[in-house]
């Protein structure tokens, strides 16, 4: 049992070290604190695995792994000392949950517009999925572009290269011009706690 007790100390404490060396660097945030990227190993990995051993432990923690994500994070954020019996506190209030609109590109050709899918509101789950018109989501786009190059040069992270053009490098494989016509925005209101599970939602229910 201490040997147990000292393998997910040294976890949190390998998440608590690599979370200082990427603190000022990472490009994302999850509720005001700076969120590591998922491929960002040195994290992840003893995340991963401080995770399976609370699961070890307390079986509850299979059913909230938002929870523990969350609940790594503030810790690591404002430097605590492990203390798995805090740790392990249910939280005491509910995680706050944003309503954000997830904007999709579909390829589709379709010679009648009538039969293209998407025409009416989709409902999946929590999730409504509908036809966004291309000027609208030039006009998003383009807000999101001045935001996010704002925040990546004033707020404290070095993330600060530029952000695709919409027309050049926002997609995989290029479409020539004579196919964009096929090209289809589509737009998926989801609540979630963050942009990225926001986004991993509407991927999901829309099967991309």
């Amino acid at each position: 049992m201490a040997d147990k007790s000292l393998r997910i100390e040294s976890l949190y404490n390998q998440c608590l070290k690599a979370y200082e060396e990427c603190r000022k660097g990472t490009g994302s945030f999850m509720n005001n604190m700076p969120s590591p990227s998922i491929f960002y190993d040195e994290y992840s990995i003893p995340s991963e695995l401080l995770f399976n051993e609370l699961c070890k432990k307390d079986p509850v923690w299979e059913k909230e792994r938002h929870i523990f994500e969350w609940r790594l994070l503030e810790w690591v954020f404002n430097r605590k000392k492990w203390d798995i019996e805090s740790f392990s506190e249910k939280r005491k209030a509910p995680l706050p949950i944003k309503r954000y609109n997830v904007y999709l590109e579909l390829f589709y050709q379709c010679d009648n517009s009538k039969c293209r899918p998407f025409m009416k509101n989709i409902r999946i789950d929590n999730v409504c999925i509908e036809w966004c018109n291309k000027r609208d989501y030039k006009a998003n786009y383009k807000n999101y572009v001045t935001k996010e190059q704002k925040r990546r040069y004033t707020e404290n992270s070095y993330h600060t290269s530029s952000i695709p053009g919409i027309a050049s490098d926002r997609r995989f494989p290029k479409i020539s011009k004579q196919m964009e016509k096929f090209i289809h925005p589509l737009c998926a209101t989801v609540y979630s706690t963050s942009g990225f599970l926001a986004t991993v939602t509407a991927l999901e229910k829309v099967d991309l």
